[in-house]
């Protein structure tokens, strides 16, 4: 996954460079691949371990990538796999399972207290 990563960042940093100081160009190309240059960048820290997130804003974009965005998820994956996403699937079942574990484990704390 990381040298498809890899392969994305050096698609990215070539629109980046087609593009130039164009603003209409900026906003219709760059700007949403930013978007989700972003998304795979933080999907891909997190993927390799949470403590990689250092600001509370990325840990709360992944927690709710992980909690509230399956669908969003899996078409990132296809994304990054050029369509090949099937073999994440049970990646994405993983942080599913998590998902719902985390949930469970607040609640039964919650009454705890």
């Amino acid at each position: 996954m990381v040298a498809l990563y890899n392969e994305m960042m050096d698609a990215m940093l070539e629109i980046e460079a087609r593009c130039g100081k164009h603003r209409r160009i900026n906003r219709q190309f760059r700007e949403p691949i930013d978007t989700l240059f972003l998304k795979a960048r933080t999907f891909l820290t997190a993927s390799e371990h949470l403590e990689n997130l250092r600001t509370r804003a990325n840990k709360q974009a992944f927690d709710s990538f992980l909690r509230d965005q399956g669908s969003d998820r899996m078409v990132l994956l296809r994304r990054i796999t050029s369509g090949a996403g099937e073999q994440f699937v049970s990646l994405s079942k993983q942080y599913d399972l998590a998902a719902r574990e985390a949930a469970a484990l607040f609640v039964a704390l919650s009454f705890r207290n």
